[in-house]
């Protein structure tokens, strides 16, 4: 899960980078035993995902011969330092991980990211498998840098048995879900389990809620650090509603984990929980036998200005290094890693997908998994996390006062009188 160091990861980057990249960076790849050697650098040491990984690099290996990798991988926690380290390096990854959004764009303004938009445009049967709603955060300025090798998504959990006791269905509005969340409060059941002592999962909150209220296009440019300035009244009124659902959350959520409002919620001390898509594994493993649940997207809001039918959720994948002396296999290996076929054996053996189309369909066994990638394959739009998707500083700062917002130590209004003030520094710097 990521902690509250993912707020700080562009930033770290960023300022590691600024001298080395007046250079361009150094050349990727090299040659040994005439075999071409690729470099890959990614963020997903842990198994089961790492032997697969390492599986689909045989298979890559075995179909492509003259091409071998080597392979470096770091936990999120330690990757912002590797890759900082590994591009400035003489021998630079050819493939390396990196998140959608603020993160890889400031790698792509340092000339550090090859563009596959021509390639990926040229190949149909490419742009054909991967659904355009999902991949779109890995464009930049119309060009496209990336693909996932993995999609997450927010999304509510809820209990079966619970919601079948009081004749609960999904909502499918936000005054829906306050009126389920009303039935269950005075029936004596918690409505929304959370756990935000970290910090970060009341970004997933408010960035939904923003989505959901703040008319798109403002929204968009006040994620640019050299524009945002924060000023339309939607973001106070996304953190009022967020303030409503705080009405039906376990108490003291600050001195909560997130681990452990999850577990809440499997124990059944909870009807919801707001959960990442990647997280369906750990609530499977640790759930008691005949546990059911079901998975709903974020209401929506009816008068709310913003794009209707967006998920809340990020595509994390990998980008090509532009410098690499072996583009052709580069490319190639980031449309096999990040394709169908590889895709369909992720869900069957880690429980992750990505953003490939047709890798699970109606015959699937998990209804989890086939709910969450439904949803995801259906959606108009993802908007990205928000505290990867802001200004390093303006995310430390939101969620900060978020923490305090839920203490009730300050009010909506001046966690957005805050948050324009902040805006107003970045700004200045980022011109």
């Amino acid at each position: 899960m990521r902690k509250m160091a993912r707020v700080l990861l562009a930033a770290l980057v960023v300022l590691g980078m600024l001298a080395f990249v007046a250079a361009g960076g150094a050349e990727g790849g090299s040659e040994k035993g005439g075999a071409k050697v690729i470099k890959f650098l990614h963020r997903y040491p842990e198994e089961p995902q790492n032997g697969y990984i390492n599986r689909m690099i045989a298979e890559f290996e075995k179909a492509h011969p003259g091409v071998k990798f080597e392979v470096q991988s770091a936990h999120y926690s330690a990757y912002t330092e590797k890759v900082k380290t590994s591009l400035r390096s003489d021998s630079p990854p050819d493939v390396y991980f990196a998140y959608a959004g603020e993160f890889m764009n400031n790698f792509v303004r340092e000339g550090l990211v090859y563009d596959i938009t021509d390639a990926f445009n040229r190949d149909t049967a490419w742009k054909d498998s991967q659904v355009a709603s999902v991949i779109a955060p890995y464009y930049y300025k119309d060009r496209l840098y990336g693909l996932p090798f993995r999609v997450d998504a927010k999304a509510f959990f809820y209990s079966k048995a619970i919601f079948a006791k009081y004749n609960l269905e999904a909502p499918k509005t936000w005054d829906d879900l306050v009126r389920i969340c009303e039935t269950l409060k005075k029936n004596g059941v918690t409505p929304i389990a959370f756990g935000n002592q970290d910090a970060w999962p009341s970004a997933h909150y408010i960035g939904e809620l923003n989505q959901r209220v703040v008319d798109n296009p403002v929204r968009v440019r006040d994620l640019d650090p050299a524009l945002g300035e924060f000023t339309d009244p939607g973001y106070v009124e996304a953190l009022k509603y967020f303030m409503i659902l705080m009405g039906y959350a376990n108490a003291n959520p600050n001195g909560t984990t997130h681990e452990i409002a999850r577990q809440n919620f499997i124990n059944g001390k909870a009807a919801m929980v707001y959960l990442e898509t990647i997280e369906i594994p750990s609530v499977e493993k640790a759930a008691p036998a005949g546990f059911q649940y079901g998975i709903f997207g974020f209401p929506n809001i009816p008068s709310g200005k913003g794009a209707k039918g967006f998920v809340t959720g990020a595509p994390e994948g990998f980008v090509v290094l532009k410098n690499t002396k072996f583009p052709k296999e580069a490319v190639a290996f980031l449309k096999f890693i990040t394709g169908p076929e590889v895709g369909k054996g992720l869900v069957k053996e880690v429980g992750w997908f990505n953003a490939s189309k047709g890798i699970i369909d109606a015959s699937y066994p998990n209804p989890g998994i086939r709910e969450a990638y439904q949803m995801l394959t259906t959606a108009t739009g993802l908007t990205n996390w928000l505290d990867v998707d802001l200004n390093a500083e303006l995310a430390s700062k939101y969620l900060a006062d978020v923490q305090r917002l839920i203490n009730k130590e300050i009010s909506p209004e001046q966690v957005m009188k805050d948050i324009q003030d902040l805006a107003a520094e970045v700004r200045k710097n980022a011109k």
